[in-house]
C-alpha cells in the first residue's frame, strides 16, 4: 500500500507566520513541516502531490479533479482520509472536505481533531516511536502550523478519531 500525501496549499496566508517573516520563507516552512513527519510517519515511501492553490482562496472542484486524478493512477481500492472537516472555520479547510466528499473513492473519512469532542472511530500509532518521531520532525520549525494541536496530541498519546461520511 502507498500513502499519498494530497497538499493543498503551502500556508503562505498563515496568520501564523512569526514577525519578519516573507511569504516566500513561511511556504519553504510549511513544505518542510509536511515533508518531514510524512516521511516518519511513512518510513520514506510516502508521497507529496502539491496542487498550489492559494492559501486562503481554494475551491472544492480543484481538489475533487487531484484526489481523482490520484485514484485514476492507482491500482485496487483507494481510501481518502482528509485532516479537515466541513465544519471547520478555514474555508480551505471546508473546500478540501468538500472536495474529497465529492471525489470518486468508495471511502472517504474526516479527521474529528483531537481537542474537539464527539465521537468517531479512535486509532493509536501503531508504533509510539513513529508518532513521536513525525512530531518531533515539526520541532525545527517550531510546531507553527497548530501549537495547541501539537500538545493536545502528546497529552493524548497520539491518539486521533476518523469519521466516516
Amino acid at each position: 500500500d502507498t500513502m499519498k500525501l494530497i497538499a493543498v496549499t503551502d500556508g503562505g496566508a498563515s496568520g501564523a507566520k512569526p514577525s519578519g517573516w516573507t511569504v516566500d520563507y513561511l511556504k519553504s516552512v510549511r513544505r518542510a513541516e509536511q515533508v518531514a513527519p510524512w516521511s516518519a510517519l511513512t518510513n520514506g515511501t510516502g508521497t507529496i502531490t502539491r496542487i498550489g492553490l492559494n492559501d486562503g482562496s481554494a475551491t472544492a472542484t480543484p481538489i475533487k479533479n487531484a484526489i481523482n486524478a490520484v485514484i485514476a493512477a492507482s491500482s485496487g481500492t483507494v481510501e481518502v482520509y482528509v485532516a479537515a472537516r466541513a465544519t471547520d472555520v478555514h474555508p480551505d479547510h471546508k473546500a478540501t472536505a468538500a472536495g474529497a466528499k465529492a471525489c470518486s473513492a468508495s471511502v472517504v473519512r474526516y479527521s474529528l481533531p483531537i481537542e474537539e469532542s464527539g465521537s468517531g472511530t479512535t486509532y493509536s500509532p501503531a508504533s509510539m516511536s513513529d508518532a513521536i518521531a513525525a512530531d518531533n520532525a515539526y520541532e525545527p520549525f517550531g510546531w507553527t502550523s497548530s501549537p495547541p494541536a501539537f500538545a493536545a496530541m502528546r497529552t493524548k498519546g497520539y491518539k486521533s478519531r476518523i469519521v466516516s461520511t
